[in-house]
């Protein structure tokens, strides 16, 4: 009985306050110490791990850049594996060959980084590839799903494989082609079939992907920023000269076999 009269002293309005703000305040307190803690965390120098050979020449790793993609039009030739096991393979060789310049006696020299440094390449690929399919040509495929672009494939395929459209270009007719090639979905690339379009775009970004992660893994290793020369808006004009040069050279062959 005399716990509970002695309660009652207590409870009264201006205790509850107090002890409300005690609370409060003490919330207030372990925000403003998480904060501090987070800004600092930000503030914090990457963890970098020193390279042996920190004096690389660019001119040496831009070789590196260009065989690798000699390489891989090599290998796309050749047709053993697909563009994106090539554009791995050939990357992946890239980058480990660039970090035996700045670390030549290791046996895993592309291990030689930090955690750190290891996400912020990724990030910095990453950002590029995304930067690259933002260009006016490319962006159009972003929203597509694979099944949209066979669909888009298929239904170019129908028209110039119909009777009426090689009837139309076997006859020159100007008038009915033209209006033909309004159906195409494909209509956009000038004087292309769909499979050279799709061909050459993704060519492209497998060549500037290459590029990429050439450029970046050299920026990580030796803490410069590499003079980028992509070009990566990839023009109708260029995209439209690359389609000339194909059918020229399909045409060609078509003629040999023909004789």
């Amino acid at each position: 009985m005399i716990f509970l009269i002695n309660l009652q002293d207590y409870l009264n309005l201006p205790t509850i306050i107090a002890f409300g703000i005690g609370i409060l305040m003490g919330f207030l307190l372990l925000l403003l110490l998480y904060i501090l803690a987070v800004i600092k965390s930000m503030n914090k120098e990457m963890k970098k791990k020193k390279v042996e050979e920190a004096d690389v020449d660019k001119n040496e790793v831009q070789w590196l850049i260009d065989d690798s993609i000699s390489r891989f039009k090599q290998m796309e030739k050749e047709k053993k594996q697909s563009t994106v096991k090539n554009v791995y393979e050939v990357g992946k060789d890239l980058a480990h060959n660039i970090a035996s310049k700045f670390n030549p006696s290791s046996k895993y020299p592309l291990y030689e980084l930090t955690i750190d440094e290891t996400l912020v390449l990724v990030h910095y690929i990453t950002d590029r590839i995304d930067e690259l399919l933002s260009s006016k040509i490319l962006k159009m495929f972003r929203g597509y799903t694979i099944k949209k672009i066979i669909t888009l494939k298929n239904t170019g395929q129908k028209i110039t494989e119909s009777k009426i459209y090689k009837t139309a270009t076997g006859a020159k007719l100007g008038k009915m082609m033209q209006a033909l090639k309004v159906v195409n979905p494909f209509y956009w690339i000038k004087k292309g079939t769909v499979d050279q379009a799709i061909k050459i775009i993704i060519r492209k970004i497998a060549i500037n992907s290459i590029i990429i992660i050439g450029e970046e893994t050299y920026k990580i290793y030796s803490k410069k920023i590499f003079e980028s020369e992509i070009n990566e808006e990839a023009s109708m004009e260029e995209l439209n000269e690359y389609i000339k040069t194909e059918e020229e050279e399909d045409n060609a062959k078509k003629e040999k076999r023909t004789k």
